[in-house]
């Protein structure tokens, strides 16, 4: 009832700020729905003043927030905030309610490596891709290499710093770790039952010391280093993964 009071209280504000703010692109094209939307970043969000991360930064939403969402363009949404200020929000940022997306949110992992480059970034995203929108069902075991694959030159992984043999060496796929690490911590954020993990020959940067999950292939199983985990819960899971420059961002969902 209460999430029910502050959906329509959200609405209202919307629909009073579309009324009287005659002369703005949202009065003159009133929106078709109207939705509610709360914020989830680990710091803050930019709104912009268009749908563009190379647009205006107009102020900060902080995580928590609630926003009023008006229309969608690409990966933005159109948001209005409390305060009645109007721009645009990344829509994987904001966190649409329940009972509309037929799923919960169970964790939110993010690893962030501020010294990352532009292959390791690649090689990152590219790994994302692999695991956003896997569903893992009651009693499932998810194993790396079976989702993920090879991070290799033939999958298209770029050559990025590695640790290999207790050294730091150019390799192809530098960065997938950082992926795995992301999402051995979403999988220790909701207790789900981890069966095999490794951690690096040396201490990882982004990352404390115990909590880096590396993930190495060979054909010899004795050298074979990868990810294993089951989802112990009685309800299925769906995992979101996405990059923003040096930074995983690992989301699991209860599919309800």
């Amino acid at each position: 009832m209460k999430d029910r009071k502050i959906s329509i209280f959200y609405v209202l504000i919307a629909i009073l700020f579309v009324l009287t703010m005659g002369g703005t692109a949202f009065a003159d094209n009133p929106p078709e729905k109207v939705q509610t939307g709360t914020v989830l970043v680990q710091e803050f969000l930019s709104l912009r003043n268009a749908p563009s991360k190379s647009a205006e930064r107009l102020l900060k939403l902080t995580n928590g927030e609630n926003v009023v969402i008006t229309g969608e363009e690409g990966d933005f949404y159109k948001v209005i905030t409390t305060e009645g200020k109007e721009g645009y929000a990344l829509k994987r940022y904001v966190l649409l309610p329940e009972e509309e997306t037929g799923r919960r949110l169970l964790c939110n992992a993010i690893i962030n490596n501020p010294t990352s480059g532009a292959n390791r970034n690649y090689n990152m995203a590219l790994a994302c891709t692999k695991l956003d929108g896997y569903m893992l069902q009651p009693g499932q075991q998810f194993e790396w290499y079976s989702v993920v694959g090879q991070a290799n030159k033939e999958s298209g992984y770029k050559l990025a710093t590695v640790i290999s043999g207790g050294k730091y060496v150019d390799g192809y796929g530098g960065g997938v770790c950082q992926v795995s690490t992301a999402l051995y911590n979403a999988a220790l954020n909701i207790n789900l039952q981890i069966d095999k993990v490794y951690h690096h020959s040396l201490p990882s940067s982004y990352v404390a010391e115990g909590y880096d999950a590396t993930v190495s292939y060979s054909s010899d199983p004795r050298y074979l280093k990868t990810l294993i985990f089951t989802n112990n819960l009685e309800v299925p899971i769906q995992i979101e993964a996405f990059t923003e420059g040096g930074t995983v961002t690992i989301r699991m969902y209860q599919i309800l």
